[in-house]
């Protein structure tokens, strides 16, 4: 058996993990964890997710790439980045994939957990833009344990050409096209990526008649108790159980939530 990871989500988006003991197999074991959960409506993920290669000191660990198919003197887009953290208290930073220029003029229009909305001028006409929108620097104070400082908002526009192109904004040519880490170990997809407040409601919606939705998750992708219902789940949608394998005297660790 790979793992019998599961997370139990109630209706109150309440969780609580429970370890299991080691368990010392001496065959390999077939086990099925039959749900009380029917079914879940699956969202089509148009986005990717992936790593990327870039000096992170100043920048941080996290970037938005943006394709903007055609020259506009402003565009707006939306980035869906479904996040833990308060994207309030953090800067966003824009780099020309092109010439690796900082994009000066960039401001936010909204900014929530679930998506960001921007405004920006993409200087090099069509092409990607990377939206870096976490900002940070590593402070050595003590060699043991460095500390991330995250770098607050700041304006960086210049007012004369945001006055004169609030009329003319292109909402149609600029979007999301995928999310990248600098490398996996930061990475947040799939398990630390939660789905939508929507997504969340219409899930409960859905199962109102059941007192909890169980649902089983391989030890490769470890349950994150911040995350009610991660990004995977709504992507691989509901099964009706859980299959893995175990090699010969291969000891397996578990975790249960509920």
């Amino acid at each position: 058996m790979k793992n019998n990871n599961l997370f139990l989500f109630s209706n109150s988006h309440q969780g609580i993990f429970i370890n299991n003991n080691i368990f010392k197999m001496k065959n390999i074991l077939l086990i099925c964890i039959w749900l009380t959960l029917s079914t879940i409506q699956v969202y089509g993920q148009e986005i990717s997710y992936g790593t990327g290669h870039w000096e992170t000191e100043g920048l941080g660990y996290h970037r938005a790439v943006i394709y903007v198919s055609k020259p506009a003197e402003a565009v707006k887009t939306k980035i869906p980045w479904r996040r833990l953290d308060k994207p309030e208290d953090k800067n966003l930073i824009m780099i020309d994939a092109l010439t690796g220029q900082r994009v000066n003029n960039i401001y936010s229009t909204e900014r929530n957990k679930d998506f960001g909305e921007i405004v920006f001028e993409p200087v090099s006409g069509e092409g990607e833009y990377y939206l870096y929108y976490m900002p940070s620097r590593l402070e050595q104070k003590v060699w043991w344990s460095p500390n991330t400082e995250y770098e607050m908002p700041m304006d960086t526009y210049d007012a004369k050409w945001r006055r004169s192109t609030e009329e003319s904004i292109d909402t149609h040519i600029a979007k999301t096209i995928r999310f990248e880490s600098r490398d996996d170990f930061n990475s947040f997809y799939p398990m630390e990526t939660p789905v939508t407040e929507r997504v969340l409601s219409d899930l409960l919606q859905k199962n109102a008649d059941q007192e909890f939705l169980l649902l089983p998750e391989d030890r490769n992708y470890p349950v994150d108790k911040k995350v009610a219902v991660p990004l995977r789940w709504n992507a691989k949608g509901a099964t009706n159980g859980y299959e893995g394998t175990a090699g010969k005297e291969e000891g397996v660790d578990g975790q249960r939530g509920g």
